[in-house]
């Protein structure tokens, strides 16, 4: 099997890793490598978001040479086999080459309860920025897994991804986006799953704006979802994401963190109390890998006022 290109050549007769190979080929197209050693195991990161974190494993691996983490380097991989072993040189910009032998290589995914999850990086616009945040992160497990490692419904809401006014108001900074956050057009498939979600609530108001639908609407009709008139259709759309992403476990540190959880439970009952219907939101760890994010729980609500919305929030952390 030979393959190359500008980033990754493959040249080896042992077709027990075709997969693995296109996967660490798809890595060397988005110019993303980080390996993690630890345990006296060694992984190629391959997806890790809230929903998915996701490895190529080297068995019986070797090193040679330096490694360097965080590099902003290009870098280019190539492999070659030599008897059972292959060998990977990898060379970050133009000063750094190392290589990694292994005989082994094999794909590592766990899935994640993503809907327990969010992320306040951004004011204002909040319900809808968290959509676009779960929507991202669907997408990109559809996209790189493949449907096998997605339900029904997630299929739908990976099409969902593509209906811009639920994208506009960004999770992240600007300065943090990549290339696949971008949403340029709103697909036919996109605006039609949210014509279903809109017949499923009897949400007549936002079904007539998505049968006549196009993107020289796309500012109003985002800012008419983040508002009193959006309530019905986004808060139908956050509970199919939660139910679809609570068939997949929590990551262990929310049961050593049962007092924190705990504290932010009794104030969303608090506001549950008033006639609110808050979400409970937690910031956590990667599970698999060493992560420097603690752990903490955001208790996110929205209250109709005569001025429109007003957002509570509070968060609980150590």
């Amino acid at each position: 099997m030979t393959v190359n290109s500008d980033s990754f050549s493959l040249n080896t007769t042992d077709d027990r890793f075709t997969d693995e190979f296109e996967k660490i080929k798809d890595l060397c197209e988005q110019q993303y490598f980080e390996l993690i050693q630890a345990n006296e195991t060694c992984r190629l990161v391959y997806l890790m978001n809230d929903a998915v974190e996701s490895f190529l494993v080297f068995d019986n691996y070797r090193i040679n040479g330096e490694y360097i983490p965080d590099s902003d380097d290009a870098f280019t991989v190539s492999v070659e086999q030599n008897g059972n072993c292959c060998i990977m040189i990898v060379h970050q910009g133009y000063d750094n080459v190392f290589t990694l032998s292994f005989t082994g290589l094999s794909s590592e995914t766990f899935l994640y309860n993503y809907g327990a999850t969010g992320h306040f990086w951004m004011k204002g616009h909040e319900k809808l920025r968290l959509i676009d945040y779960w929507l991202g992160i669907i997408r990109e497990k559809y996209n790189i897994l493949g449907p096998e490692y997605c339900s029904e419904t997630e299929i739908k809401l990976a099409a969902l991804a593509y209906f811009r006014p639920l994208r506009y108001y960004n999770s992240v900074p600007e300065k943090y986006m990549i290339e696949n956050d971008y949403i340029y057009e709103t697909t036919a498939d996109a605006v039609a799953v949210f014509s279903e979600f809109c017949n499923n609530t009897g949400d007549i108001f936002f079904l007539n704006i998505a049968e006549k639908y196009s993107d020289k609407k796309l500012k109003l009709t985002a800012s008419l979802l983040s508002g009193k008139k959006g309530m019905k259709i986004t808060g139908y759309i956050i509970e199919l994401i939660q139910k679809a992403s609570a068939d997949y476990p929590d990551r262990s540190h929310v049961k050593s963190a049962h007092d924190i959880v705990s504290e932010a439970v009794k104030f969303a009952d608090a506001l549950k109390e008033k006639g609110l219907n808050p979400l409970i939101l937690r910031e956590e760890p990667f599970e698999k890998t060493e992560d420097t994010m603690n752990f903490s729980v955001t208790v996110f609500a929205e209250k109709k006022t005569p001025a429109g919305l007003k957002t509570i929030k509070r968060t609980f952390s150590r």
